[in-house]
């Protein structure tokens, strides 16, 4: 997944987190198409990221998650990604395949080629407020980019309630040819919090342990993020879990 000739950046890092948009119900309607899909996106994903210097650290099958040495060299992978599946002709019935992607740069615990952190959780929340087809980024991102003399437009979207963020974060949305660029505002509030996730009607059996040890991580550092594949449960997990 990672080449071997890329180490894992240290220190100030930039992390890159992409999502595909709605991928379970993709799964669910189309999986064959989704299979082939797949395959493409994350040599895709997984090629610009390696080819800008980057880092893949975790990947689900969803999406990954990439360290950069030089936020630079995130954006640009980010833009480039979104370009290339963007323009890409996907076996899909509704054509598109939408991708999510967050920056944020800060420091980090690297141990055995993972991350750990603040930094780490932030920059998993400015990409789950995205959009599929948009490039968000973080304020602490944001200000080295500009620095930086990216020919880039960085809009600012205004301060955004990410879930399990103790604090409203300055998020910035990247305009550039065919990504989305409307985001949910400060006055809009968060695009997505804890009362979008769905209700059931139905009895939930089973998964004691793996309930057990969520609600036991979130006593532990009150950030937990669940991955999985795609329709296995992880949002229904997360609904029944108790948080007190």
């Amino acid at each position: 997944m990672v080449p071997a000739e890329t180490d894992a950046p240290s220190g100030t890092v930039t992390f890159l987190f992409t999502d595909i948009e709605d991928s379970t119900g993709l799964w669910e309607r189309e999986p064959v198409g989704m299979q082939a899909a797949l395959a493409v996106h994350d040599r895709l994903v997984q090629d610009l990221v390696a080819g800008h210097g980057g880092y893949v650290f975790a990947a689900t099958l969803d999406g990954f998650a990439a360290a950069f040495d030089r936020p630079e060299s995130a954006m640009e992978a980010a833009i480039a990604a979104q370009g290339a599946i963007g323009g890409h002709d996907w076996p899909l019935a509704g054509g598109a395949l939408r991708v999510r992607m967050g920056l944020h740069t800060g420091t980090a615990v690297e141990r055995d080629g993972n991350y750990f952190g603040p930094a780490v959780n932030l920059a998993a929340r400015v990409m789950g407020t995205a959009a599929g087809g948009q490039v968000l980024v973080s304020a602490a991102c944001a200000g080295l980019l500009s620095s930086a003399v990216m020919d880039v437009e960085l809009e600012p979207a205004g301060r955004l309630a990410l879930a399990g963020i103790a604090h409203p974060v300055d998020v910035h949305v990247v305009v550039a040819e065919g990504l989305v660029t409307e985001v949910a505002t400060a006055a809009d509030g968060p695009r997505r919090s804890a009362a979008d996730l769905p209700r059931y009607s139905t009895s939930f059996v089973g998964r004691t342990a793996e309930m057990s040890g969520l609600a036991e991580e979130l006593g532990r550092s009150g950030l937990v993020t669940v991955v999985g594949a795609g329709g296995m449960g992880k949002t229904r997990l997360v609904v029944e879990t108790p948080t007190s």
